[in-house]
């Protein structure tokens, strides 16, 4: 009897909040990228859809297969797995799925630079860090080491998550991009 109202409440909840109202996979729409994440409660969880427009270094959405979507340079596969990420100007420039994929390193106040022989985004000048050195906010930039350097998050550039949100909780502080 147990099992029962057991598989009956999930039955009722399941009726009164329906399936998510979005996709699990990340599909193209023109050139927008849809996708759609699920809260902790993936039964009956609240699902937050996004809709990216694929702009700037990544003007083109490419359906990668039946559950991955991307905005990338160029809509043909150009290069393969084993492919160093490189630089090219301020963008930092990375193989995903066989497509060429940008970061601007620019938009968040970073140049693109070898650091240890590897293309990467970092402020300038190179300051290398360690993992003790405190996140903070200067403005609306999250100032972070990262693997070893100074790297900056403009969290303007993420408008679900506009402002550098300080921290302090029992295990240290910091800061984040929040709302």
């Amino acid at each position: 009897m147990r099992g029962f109202m057991h598989l009956t409440l999930v039955a009722t909840a399941l009726g009164l909040y329906g399936c998510p109202s979005c996709p699990y996979d990340e599909t193209c729409d023109g050139n927008t990228l849809l996708t759609c994440s699920l809260g902790v409660d993936q039964v009956v969880g609240s699902p937050s859809e996004r809709s990216i427009p694929c702009e700037g270094p990544n003007p083109v959405c490419i359906t990668v297969d039946t559950l991955n979507a991307l905005c990338a340079i160029d809509e043909a596969r150009t290069c393969t797995s084993d492919a160093e990420p490189r630089c090219e100007a301020d963008l930092r420039i990375e193989c995903q799925d066989g497509f060429e994929v940008a970061t601007d390193c620019a938009a968040d106040s970073n140049v693109c630079g070898l650091v240890e022989g590897e293309a990467r985004c970092h402020a300038t000048p190179l300051t290398v860090c360690d993992a003790d050195v405190e996140t903070v906010c200067e403005g609306s930039q999250v100032v972070a080491c990262e693997r070893g350097v100074i790297v900056r998050r403009d969290c303007q550039n993420y408008p679900a998550k506009p402002v550098c949100t300080p921290f302090t909780n029992d295990y240290g502080s910091g800061a984040y991009c929040g709302g």
